[in-house]
């Protein structure tokens, strides 16, 4: 289930979970384990989902003292991380433009004049209710094509 907000995690094994996860050992690898002899960790792995779910890869957009910051954020992208890691390294040193993947950019950027999207209806309470929408649109397709 995605939580909005850290607070809201349990910490409390989802039971369906652990029973799905029983049985798939059961039919598939009961020869290998014992299905029974399942320990499951109480905590929850948090993630930054963005709204499309796809990945964000850009400089951050304030940045008065002259240095190039760059940010890769979103979602569980583990498998990108070697090719994250190769435009961000470029991105910090500026040679991005002879790169095959360099037309891609415009697709992780932070600002993307056609399409915007509000990242939660975030409650009257919240501090951050009062922050504007977060232009954000970054199809999560790009990162398999660039692979």
């Amino acid at each position: 289930r995605a939580l909005v907000w850290p607070d809201q995690r349990t910490n409390i094994p989802d039971q369906l979970l652990l029973n799905v996860t029983q049985w798939w050992l059961r039919t598939h690898m009961e020869k290998f384990v014992d299905p029974d002899d399942i320990k499951s960790a109480p905590n929850t792995c948090l993630a930054s989902i963005l709204p499309d779910g796809g990945y964000l890869l850009d400089y951050v957009p304030v940045n008065d003292n002259g240095k190039r910051m760059v940010m890769g954020a979103g979602g569980w992208a583990m498998k990108y991380i070697p090719v994250f890691a190769d435009i961000l390294t470029d991105l910090v040193l500026g040679t991005t433009a002879n790169k095959s993947y360099a037309r891609y950019l415009d697709q992780f950027i932070f600002n993307r004049p056609a399409v915007s999207y509000q990242m939660y209806q975030l409650p009257q309470f919240s501090p951050l209710a009062q922050h504007q929408p977060l232009s954000l649109r970054i199809p999560a397709k790009s990162c398999s094509e660039i692979l």
